[in-house]
């Protein structure tokens, strides 16, 4: 039971962080996209 509330919690965790850098990637390409298509 206790692995599996670790996986859970990493698993979650993963989640987090690839939501939060694709946040980032997105907001930058934005960026960079309305630049380059000015």
């Amino acid at each position: 039971m206790e692995v599996v509330l670790e996986t859970f919690d990493y698993g979650r965790a993963a989640c987090c962080l690839i939501s939060f850098l694709y946040e980032i990637t997105s907001h930058r390409f934005g960026i960079f996209f309305k630049k380059w298509s000015e």
